[in-house]
């Protein structure tokens, strides 16, 4: 009985602060700690429980979130299940690494493998969405060792951190070294927080340029108007007067969301042709996403139209929500263009949670970011987090317009510029001057560098590991 409870407490504690991480961030730091120093000392049975249900526990977060939606239950289900046996594996294998090595570089092995986990889970269907990392977005001077590292180097230091604690909580009256290793690990810490300072400092002292830019939504459309072709042109008409505005503004570039109405072969020339009007006669540059049908197939694409009219760039979704747009066939390329001398990139929603094509764009230079969106309400805030990060990894700005989300524009540091809710019925509507981003960054030049190390330093533990078996014999 006693073991239960013991067992119960843990998964009360770890999954309340995971459960709560998004909201304090501070949690994320200190949630690992009951199911690590759990595992230090009961067995794998036992702490394979407590860490799947720990992970069971953290994942309904994500199936409260969404179950209001149609996004499909099952898949959240599935998607839960999953990731708390990925973490629970994580879990009994730092278990084993420390319960084993019996020195303090075993501390090492929870940050090396759950970093690895989540750089090989971006690169799968589901991206960066289960990162820690974003639960930090509110803490900038963390979060700016991604524009280094990528955005698993911000896992690597919390789960570092957690580690380290952990280790201390349970072996600080045996062994006598521990301290340095804490020690060590906390400037680590300590570093990348400064690192970020000062960053963020340098950047305030040498401000961006910034283009006029406007953005606008049209929110709580139901879906089976923006899926019906015949009501395209009056959904491109409630846009009007607001673009109108925003050019008199003085707006270069007008942002509408993600599947803005549906086009297809009977209605593309005329819709293109107003949007090309409605372009020219406001002498400003129009990006929007709409639902596309053509002889090629089905397409979430955007569209840009030139302060000239011209439609001068397409780009195609690469990242589809599976099971909301199995219908839909994916892109794969980028799409750029220029005004003046500004490097513009665009992606839909969903892409910026991808390296590719997130870290694509950082390669080569792109200045600003514009992202068409559709959210689904109540993730409209979370949905804002991950575009942030990818503009902090590639040193971009990034200019967001979602329906049912935010009208958001966040420059290179990861810092809001300008923010509006775009959730409640009607128009919103968003006049900003968007920083124009001067400078590249680590992690754009040289991608997933830090992968390669965390491997490397993998190996280098196993290699530790082997021994201290070896020398139990």
């Amino acid at each position: 009985m006693q073991n239960i409870v013991r067992a119960g407490i843990v998964i009360v504690l770890s999954g309340l602060t995971y459960y709560f991480s998004y909201t304090f961030w501070l949690f994320m730091w200190l949630a690992p700690i009951p199911v690590l120093v759990y595992a230090y000392r009961e067995n794998v049975l036992k702490t394979g429980i407590v860490a799947f249900l720990t992970g069971l526990a953290t994942g309904i977060s994500s199936i409260v979130l969404y179950w209001p939606t149609h996004f499909p239950v099952l898949q959240l289900v599935i998607g839960t299940i999953q990731q708390s046996l990925e973490w629970t594996i994580v879990i009994l294998i730092s278990g084993y690494f420390v319960k084993t090595i019996k020195q303090p570089i075993s501390i090492l092995a929870y940050p090396i493998l759950l970093s690895l986990l989540e750089w090989a889970e971006s690169l799968g269907p589901q991206g960066t969405f289960n990162t820690i990392a974003y639960s930090q977005i509110h803490t900038l001077a963390i979060m700016q060792i991604a524009s280094i590292t990528g955005f698993y180097g911000v896992s690597f230091i919390l789960s570092l951190f957690s580690s380290s604690l952990a280790y201390t909580l349970e072996f600080y009256k045996k062994q006598t070294k521990i301290w340095i290793s804490l020690g060590l690990s906390l400037l680590v810490v300590v570093s990348s927080m400064a690192y970020g300072i000062y960053r963020i400092h340098q950047y305030k002292m040498t401000p961006d340029p910034t283009i006029s830019t406007g953005l606008v939504s049209s929110n709580q459309v139901p879906i089976q108007t923006l899926l019906n072709p015949k009501l395209a042109s009056s959904l491109l008409s409630s846009y009007k007067p607001y673009i109108s505005q925003l050019s008199s503004q003085g707006a270069e570039i007008v942002v509408l969301p993600e599947d803005s109405f549906t086009v297809n072969s009977s209605n593309s020339s005329l819709i293109q042709s107003q949007l090309s009007e409605l372009a020219k006669q406001n002498h400003t540059a129009i990006i929007l996403g709409v639902n596309e049908i053509s002889k090629e197939g089905r397409f979430n694409t955007a569209w840009l139209f030139n302060s000239e009219g011209k439609l001068s760039a397409t780009y195609h979704k690469q990242h589809l929500v599976p099971g909301v747009e199995s219908h839909i066939t994916a892109g794969n390329q980028l799409s750029l263009f220029n005004i003046k001398t500004i490097l513009f990139g665009i992606a839909t929603c969903r892409d910026m949670d991808f390296s590719n094509p997130a870290n694509q764009y950082g390669q080569v230079g792109v200045n600003i970011m514009l992202v068409p969106a559709l959210d689904f309400t109540v993730d409209a805030e979370f949905q804002t987090t991950e575009p942030i990060t990818s503009g902090i990894e590639n040193g971009y700005t990034v200019v967001r317009s979602a329906s049912n989300g935010y009208l958001s524009v966040s420059n290179a540091m990861g810092q809001i510029v300008a923010k509006k809710p775009a959730i409640n019925p009607g128009v919103s509507s968003l006049f900003v001057k968007a920083p124009v981003a001067q400078s590249s960054t680590f992690y754009a030049k040289h991608g997933n560098w830090f992968a390669g190390l965390l491997l490397a330093m993998l190996l280098l533990l196993i290699a530790v590991l082997i021994n201290a078996r070896s020398n139990k014999r």
